[in-house]
């Protein structure tokens, strides 16, 4: 059986899908991932959007925090790239 793809964007009730347990990669900014309330946030938003409205048991999410660094040209301070966006 092949391994599941990593998902992004997907429509949670075709029949591919159905067919594996779906795997999300969700990166996070550190404001984000630390920060209780937020997180609880975050974690409803991906429920929903995986078309569950209370919970998000059925789909394999893994949860990484943003490495990504971006310079402000302006004032050259260093900040997380997420959380621009």
């Amino acid at each position: 059986m092949p391994a599941p793809a990593i998902l992004t964007a997907v429509d949670f009730t075709s029949s591919a899908v159905a067919t594996y347990p779906p795997t999300v990669r969700i990166t996070l900014p550190v404001s984000v991932a630390y920060d209780l309330e937020k997180f609880q946030a975050a974690l409803g938003n991906i429920a929903r959007r995986t078309g569950h409205l209370q919970c998000a048991s059925g789909v394999d999410c893994t949860f990484l925090t943003s490495k990504d660094w971006v310079v402000d040209p302006e004032t050259l301070e260093v900040g997380d790239a997420t959380a621009a966006r």
